[in-house]
């Protein structure tokens, strides 16, 4: 008798309805895992002398490359004019924490003084890869050009990768001075 009101209780619905409760339990705990692999977005220490370390290549005919903060924030700024016939790279590089899979998105502002003959190249790059993006003062006018660049980077490891900004100023026969550049500590986030 016992067995016959199981059977009872047990109906087609009592099924069906018991599975519907059960989908959606089944369908967070998949989404989650997700979730928690993206984490936080990773902390950029400002841009500083004791944070950020500084590597240059090239002759130079004025060097020029200070870390300051003002009211908008902690920068560097690149005033470098290169000699004649040499091209002047200034790499400013920190650590990072990133996470496999996640996409980063980098955003730094900048001044530029673009009237000087030599243009300068600006960009990010990750564990000595430049980004897609980035900017050319040979595309600016005036003296106090300012812009934002964002550009991105999905990490394909976990652990700890090298951010840099590196600035470029060509070689060039006929004028050794080139562009400036003020650029604040970049920001970073895990969505556009």
């Amino acid at each position: 008798m016992d067995d016959q009101k199981v059977a009872a209780a047990l109906t087609r619905r009592t099924v069906v309805l018991s599975a519907a409760w059960a989908v959606p339990v089944v369908s967070f705990a998949t989404a989650a895992p997700a979730l928690a692999a993206s984490g936080p977005a990773p902390l950029i220490p400002p841009l500083s002398a004791s944070t950020w370390t500084l590597t240059t290549s090239g002759a130079v005919k004025k060097d020029g490359v200070a870390f300051g903060t003002n009211a908008t924030g902690s920068y560097v700024n690149v005033t470098t004019d290169p000699a004649l016939s040499s091209t002047y790279t200034a790499t400013i590089s920190t650590t990072i924490s990133v996470v496999a899979g996640v996409t980063y998105y980098f955003t730094w502002s900048y001044v530029a003084y673009a009237n000087n003959p030599r243009p300068m190249t600006g960009t990010l790059s990750v564990d000595g890869a430049a980004l897609a993006g980035g900017i050319t003062t040979a595309t600016m006018s005036g003296t106090a050009v300012t812009g934002t660049v964002t550009q991105s980077y999905t990490a394909t490891t976990t652990g700890t990768v090298t951010l840099a900004l590196v600035f470029s100023i060509s070689a060039t026969a006929t004028t050794g001075t080139g562009d400036d550049i003020l650029v604040y500590t970049p920001t970073v986030t895990t969505s556009p």
